[in-house]
């Protein structure tokens, strides 16, 4: 196989879960996160902040970024197909490209994030088996869904989650400081953080990724598996 490889260091799609220290509820063994940012935080530090965003495919307007996108796109399910193939394209140049050993189902489950309703969503509805909304387009969650086809649908959030009102005050200013600007922040006790993520799956939502605001010590995850995840299964369970 030959491949000519593009301008840009490609993570367009990045094999692999994210280890930037979110969990999900439901975590499929096999997936591919189609995201325009690199996941292995522990790579940062060898890159200056504008190599990083070379190397994360993160250079040049978004019309690019998305179209580098979508070729990408097409050139994994070439891949999938298990078939040799020619493609020369924007981004992407191969000579008898052929992916051995193929999927068993003849694809991997495709999860693509954003909210862009002009450039990403109709990445999604074309391509994604999962639209993971990201925190910052929560807000827009009932206007963006019509828009994802026929994927499924996850939801990210920054969590900020204390035992009692006194916990979660000492660690409220913390935590704003530190995620105040990502929106989508869900920030309470136990019981006030499973009300909002029911709410969501009672919409359809069906898996959530969560990231502690202050960066997940055992006590936050404990808290969290203990009371959090229970009560939305058991109040997903009873629709």
């Amino acid at each position: 196989t030959r491949v000519a490889m593009p301008a840009f260091p490609r993570y367009a799609a990045t094999p692999g879960a994210s280890r930037a220290g979110s969990t999900a509820f439901r975590m499929a063994p096999s997936r591919w996160f189609c995201s325009s940012l690199i996941s292995r935080p522990e790579a940062w530090p060898a890159f200056s902040h504008r190599r990083l965003m070379r190397a994360a495919a993160f250079a040049g307007p978004p019309a690019m970024r998305s179209a580098r996108m979508a070729e990408t796109l097409e050139v994994l399910a070439k891949l999938f197909s298990g078939e040799a193939f020619d493609h020369q394209g924007r981004f992407w140049n191969m000579r008898a490209a052929q992916q051995q050993p193929t999927p068993l189902n003849g694809t991997l489950p495709i999860i693509i994030g954003g909210g862009g309703p002009k450039l990403t969503m109709p990445l999604v509805a074309r391509y994604a088996h999962w639209w993971n909304c990201p925190s910052y387009s929560v807000d827009d969650l009932d206007a963006l869904r019509p828009l994802v086809g026929p994927a499924r649908v996850s939801v990210q959030h920054p969590i900020t989650i204390a035992a009692d009102e006194a916990g979660l005050a000492a660690v409220l200013g913390p935590a704003r400081k530190r995620f105040g600007n990502w929106g989508g922040t869900i920030e309470g006790t136990p019981e006030v953080v499973a009300e909002a993520l029911i709410a969501e799956a009672r919409k359809g939502v069906e898996q959530f990724y969560v990231m502690f605001t202050d960066f997940a010590p055992t006590e936050s995850l404990e808290l969290f598996g203990r009371e959090v995840i229970p009560a939305v299964r058991a109040a997903v369970a009873e629709q």
